[in-house]
């Protein structure tokens, strides 16, 4: 044996001194076996410093017996919301009261036209632009809504979607919590609306898991991005399914920019949700000069299980067939 594969006392690990520790207790650390272990030491050395080791050793199992860390006593934040369908028409950044009525009522429509009953609205489903929740208003005042007449007609509105979806599932969006940020989370827009057909998630997103067990992902990013397309490439490469695989698509709201394409690696669908406020509406948009691109509207639907980004290019006769509005562009929903 040569000098240098000796090994001495510092190279043994800590799990090997415990099992030579029980070698020994047991009498079975023979002068064999000590030649087997190639030290750099003679074999009364050994048993010196395992004799030293014995003291480390019981204040470990010791250890191991008694010492217990206390549990953590925050919230586990795991009650987001994973629904199971394969079919959902998907809308996002509503913002009542600027809201597009052609928007929702093809929205509605699109979900009769292909017997889909469930509805994903992907945040920002109210505005909340009064004066008391944020700095617009002092800017350029103009006679808006209370926040208590925004609520009711949000109501009006969940209510006319609900003759026909018979599960609405509205995530929140930053214009949704602003009056949760202004009274320190005591109260919020979920407080409001939720009713039989109608849920409200606290969290920014959903998964959806359909009938092969693939989870979609569908937020409302609290980044804004120019194209919303890479955003939602950045949030497939970062976002793991609840059971760690990666998501078969996912849609993005809050860019207000209706963009499709592929996930880096060329396996997801990656979708930006345009926007359902109308752009003439909205004051600090339409006054505003600059080089920003001009919104645009989408109505994200899944259906069988594939998703689907239809803009407001699209030919709608053929989305809607029988159920398109062929007199007006707007149809009754009492």
């Amino acid at each position: 044996m040569l000098p240098d594969t000796l090994r001495s006392w510092n190279d043994l690990p800590e799990k090997e001194r415990d099992t030579l520790l029980n070698l020994k207790a047991e009498k079975r650390l023979t002068t064999e076996v000590f030649t087997a272990l190639n030290l750099r030491m003679t074999y009364n050395s050994l048993r010196r410093k395992l004799n030293e080791h014995k003291t480390v050793f019981a204040v470990k199992q010791q250890i191991v017996r008694t010492v217990t860390m206390p549990p953590s006593p925050s919230k586990r934040y795991l009650d987001y919301e994973v629904l199971e369908g394969d079919d959902y028409i998907i809308i996002s950044d509503i913002e009542i009261p600027d809201h597009s009525t052609l928007y929702l009522e093809r929205a509605l429509l699109l979900g009769m036209a292909h017997g889909v009953r469930k509805l994903i609205i992907a945040g920002d489903l109210v505005a909340t632009d009064q004066q008391t929740l944020n700095d617009w208003l002092r800017l350029w005042r103009v006679e808006d809504l209370s926040y208590e007449d925004t609520i009711r007609l949000t109501r009006d509105i969940l209510r006319r979607l609900s003759t026909w979806f018979n599960e609405i599932v509205v995530i929140e969006g930053n214009h949704d919590d602003r009056i949760a940020r202004k009274t320190g989370g005591e109260v919020h827009l979920g407080m409001f609306i939720q009713g039989d057909k109608v849920r409200y998630s606290r969290y920014h997103f959903l998964w959806v898991k359909n009938s092969d067990a693939k989870y979609g992902l569908i937020g409302h990013p609290r980044s804004g991005s120019s194209s919303s397309v890479k955003l939602a490439q950045n949030i497939y490469n970062n976002t793991p399914a609840p059971d760690g695989s990666k998501p078969i698509w996912v849609y993005t709201a809050h860019t207000h920019h209706a963009q499709s394409g592929f996930s880096g690696d060329g396996i997801a669908q990656v979708f930006g949700l345009g926007t359902g406020r109308e752009y003439d509406l909205t004051g600090y948009a339409a006054v505003a000069f600059n080089t920003f691109a001009r919104w645009s509207s989408s109505i994200g639907m899944i259906r069988r299980k594939y998703p689907l980004n239809i803009t407001h290019r699209d030919d709608w006769r053929f989305w809607l067939g029988e159920y398109y509005p062929d007199d007006t562009p707007a149809i009754a929903i009492e």
